[in-house]
């Protein structure tokens, strides 16, 4: 998705709605590393799925439209897999970037290896 195309929402429900529709609500919220310098969340949704979720304060919303335009640029390269935003927002005095949870459970050390290896070497 090109950052034109990404959608700006007034609130977390409006996003989450825009993707999956008014029938899927967050059922639960889970804290997670992989923030950086924002709170980050694992949203757990009605309909079995899961977001991952960075907040930050309202004054620092440019910043995600920023993170937002830099996650679509190294998507474009197609060298690795970034996950797909989704929205970028504002609700209740705080900003947000909405994004698809990739979850890293199954990643192995060799794994990470591998993909050093591969960026120092084969760039």
């Amino acid at each position: 998705m090109e950052i034109n195309k990404t959608t700006k929402c007034n609130s977390l429900k409006e996003a989450v709605s825009q993707v999956y529709g008014k029938d899927v609500a967050i059922e639960k919220k889970q804290t997670v590393h992989g923030g950086d310098a924002n709170d980050a969340y694992k949203l757990f949704l009605s309909n079995g799925e899961a977001l991952f979720l960075k907040v930050n304060t309202i004054s620092n919303a440019d910043f995600f439209r920023a993170e937002a335009e830099g996650i679509d640029a190294i998507r474009a390269t197609h060298a690795i897999r970034v996950p797909q935003i989704h929205a970028i927002g504002t609700d209740n005095g705080y900003s947000f970037l909405l994004m698809e949870y990739i979850d890293r459970a199954g990643a192995t050390v060799s794994f990470a290896r591998r993909s050093v290896v591969r960026e120092l070497y084969v760039g």
